[in-house]
């Protein structure tokens, strides 16, 4: 059997574009997809005022994670 975690990690940039911090702490997605399934592209979602990423996995499902609610909407 093999196991392979799919985390979500989010990073910001400062004020100046000098520094590069961890935002939160890493989401868990493996409950979201099987052994089969590679996420191939990731974008941000904009003009909904929350804090929302795209992903598009191997099966070309595109579902549209909430990083506030920590889940999928």
């Amino acid at each position: 059997m093999i196991v392979s975690q799919r985390t979500l990690h989010v990073f910001a940039f400062d004020e100046h574009f000098s520094n590069l911090q961890g935002w939160a702490s890493p989401f868990e997605l493996s409950d979201w997809y099987n052994n089969s399934e590679t996420i191939t592209h990731v974008c941000f979602v904009t003009g909904t005022g929350s804090e929302e990423v795209l992903l598009v996995d191997s099966r070309a499902q595109a579902r549209i994670y909430s990083l506030v609610t920590q889940g999928f909407r």
